[in-house]
This record gives structure tokens, sequence and C-alpha cells, in this order.
């Protein structure tokens, strides 16, 4: 139910999950809270393929998480469609994806 929001509704709805769990990931608790639901990775690296404002969060989402916990670097770093994700955000200098709404 936590990643909900990542997988469900506008862009906009996204991006906004997307900031949510940037700022919680930065958190102990929030982190915590992150890694104890493995949906949210997924939809974290769901959010990358949509590009622009929502991949960026995404990408700063799964950043501050992995700089919480060498653990969560090991999660994310394995997690399907995160590496090609970000590989794809970063050739498209931040704009990966078509950042239309494909729900």
């Amino acid at each position: 139910a936590v990643a909900r929001p990542l997988m469900e509704g506008s862009v906009r709805a996204r991006e906004d999950a997307c900031s949510c769990f940037r700022q919680m990931a930065l958190d102990k608790d929030g982190s915590q809270v992150i890694g104890a639901n493995q949906g949210v990775i997924g939809g974290l690296a769901a959010c990358l393929r949509v590009g622009g404002g929502c991949g960026q969060k995404a990408a700063a989402a799964l950043g501050n998480l992995a700089w919480r916990s060498e653990d969560q670097r090991s999660v994310i770093a394995r997690a399907e469609g995160v590496m090609e994700g970000l590989t794809a955000l970063a050739s498209a200098g931040g704009e990966a994806g078509d950042g239309r709404d494909s729900a």
C-alpha cells in the first residue's frame, strides 16, 4: 500500500510520491519504512522510466536511500529496472522517458 502512489495515478501524483520518499529516505526511521516495503524500490524504478521531473525525483530518492545504508545500496543495485532506468536517465540528461502519463 505504501508504494501504490508510485505505480498508479498521474505523472504529477507519481512525482509527488517520489518527493515524499526522497525526504523520507533522509531520515533513519523513514528509510527503515522504505526498506521494509520492497514495493517502494520497484515503484521508484518504474518512475525512473517515466523520466523528466518524476525520474529525477525517483533517482534522488534512491540516492538518499543508498546513502543511508550499505544494505539498501545492495538491494537497490539488484532491483529490477533500477540500473537501466538510471542509465537511461543519465544518458538523456535527466529527461529519460516521454513524461506522458501511462495510468
